[in-house]
């Protein structure tokens, strides 16, 4: 159980360094090209990026799920994978391709004509990858794709800015994706030995399919549902306002969504060896929301309080409209480490049709909500997927009592301390804000902002000693000492 422990510390701390340098140099590249470019432009690639995502619901097809549940995969599993996972990538970008004239009819864009067979190049390569990246994870080597993923940012992202200043437009955007995509390609063949047999197996595939399928429905039936609205807001209220809306859910996904998919894909396979023990399962689990809730609370509220002056600052003027939705998305965040773990839980723990029944009761309850809000505007439409996913965390916590005896009451208790910390904070630095406002410039401002709140929040968390803070804590150490003894060894 230590050495597991260890593992899991040692995988978290390399997909956050990943993550966390992956966020430096997205978040520079980014800020650039928002300065250079229009709300609009951002807007046509999101309309197209849409049917990218749920391409690569299709492309892993749930097998990646499967192959990592699964204890002794053999050659033939990986190799049937990678096969059928290379002619979906083919075909899709095939069938995309075909479509871009009605998809830009749809929108009302014929720009996307010529930009479409460029965004959608990238998918094919991806399912060349995916299999790689799955033995990766099942022997836990997370500092490898940490090196590889850095260094396709690294490389795409200077292409990106070179290509911006020199007056590509929209195309940097572009070009940037399809760079890190090969950059990511060359590198993760080159430090892997394993290489696919010629062989298909259909007992393979259909011994795999038999919990992937759920698994693939579940993630097909989120993904539909989060593409289909995308694609309707951008239909009914423009490439301008979606491209307000679509920016301020990247901007806001920079640091929910590098914590949430970097303790998931950690944390999943080794939550995996402890499905036989729902005691340890709901012991881990637990102290994986607290520090995930300890982590991210403080920063999307921060966000919040700090957005009207960071986004004349960073983004200029022409951004100030995204500020409403970027607020109230950010609030969306804080549904994530619950509904994260559980999720991670329910895949462990129920059984394999369990994640697409609790999915399509989530996604009924959304496209209720969303039905009776789009008439009202874009900003109700932000404020009722605030409804909706808090509807669906609520559904994790009820399977978490189920599942791993991990009663509502006690969850609610382990994120109380971190939500009152969070609440003081938020007032705090609001009442700093409003005491200097018009005093200090929005610069001096945003910075005074910031230091209140991480010294309120760290404050607080020392002086109450609470869980979040000692398991923090331990953690760090924990590195340090992993960290040491390596340095030993060699």
């Amino acid at each position: 159980m230590a050495q597991l422990k260890h593992r899991v510390v040692r995988g978290v701390a390399w997909t956050l360094i990943e993550k966390g340098g992956t966020l430096v140099v997205q978040m520079v590249v980014n800020l650039v090209l928002v300065r250079l470019l229009t709300p609009a432009d951002l807007g046509k690639i999101g309309m197209l990026a849409v049917f990218s995502m749920i391409s690569f619901v299709f492309i892993d097809g749930g097998f990646t799920q499967s192959l990592i549940r699964k204890e002794h995969p053999t050659q033939e599993d990986y190799s049937t994978v990678f096969f059928l996972n290379l002619a979906v990538g083919v075909g899709i970008y095939l069938l995309l391709c075909a479509l871009a004239w009605p998809i830009a009819s749809f929108y009302r864009e014929p720009q996307l004509i010529r930009l479409a067979p460029a965004i959608f190049a990238p998918l094919p390569i991806v399912a060349l990858i995916t299999v790689p990246q799955i033995i990766f994870a099942k022997a836990m080597d997370f500092r490898t794709p940490a090196k590889i993923s850095l260094t396709a940012t690294l490389v795409s992202g200077g292409v990106a800015l070179w290509m911006a200043f020199a007056g590509w437009g929209v195309w940097a955007i572009v070009w940037q994706s399809i760079i890190y995509i090969v950059v990511r390609f060359l590198y993760v063949w080159a430090q892997t030995s394993w290489r696919p047999i010629y062989r298909f197996s259909k007992e393979s595939l259909r011994e795999l399919a038999g919990f992937g399928s759920s698994l693939f429905m579940a993630s097909l039936v989120n993904q539909f549902f989060t593409s289909l609205m995308q694609m309707f807001v951008a239909r009914i209220y423009g490439a301008g306002q979606f491209g307000l809306y679509d920016y301020s859910r990247k901007l806001k996904d920079i640091p929910s969504e590098t914590l949430s998919s970097s303790v998931a894909g950690v944390t999943f396979p080794a939550l995996t060896t402890l499905q036989n023990r729902p005691e340890k399962l709901r012991e881990s689990s637990r102290k994986i929301v607290i520090i995930m809730s300890f982590i991210l609370f403080p920063v999307m509220v921060g966000m919040i309080v700090t957005a009207h002056e960071f986004f004349p600052i960073i983004l200029t003027d022409r951004w100030a409209g995204a500020i409403p939705y970027f607020q109230v998305l950010c609030l969306t965040a804080l549904t994530i480490p619950t509904t994260t773990v559980m999720q991670n839980a329910i895949k462990v723990q129920g059984t394999s049709r369990l994640p697409l029944t609790i999915e399509l009761l989530r996604k009924a309850f959304a496209l209720a909500v969303m039905v009776a809000v789009i008439p009202f505007g874009l900003k109700a439409v932000v404020w009722g997927q605030l409804l909706y996913l808090t509807f669906g965390m609520g559904v994790g916590m009820y399977q978490g009592k189920r599942l791993m005896d991990y009663r509502i009451g006690m969850q609610l208790r382990d994120l109380l301390p971190v939500a009152l910390l969070t609440a003081v904070m938020w007032a705090g630095v609001a009442a700093t804000g409003w005491f200097f406002v018009g005093v200090l410039t929005f610069g001096w401002l945003l910075l005074l902002k910031v230091s209140a709140g991480v010294v309120i929040y760290a404050c607080g968390a020392w002086l109450f000693r609470i869980e979040a803070w000692r398991e923090s804590r331990e953690i760090v150490q924990n590195l340090f000492k992993l960290r040491t003894a390596n340095h030993e060894l060699r």
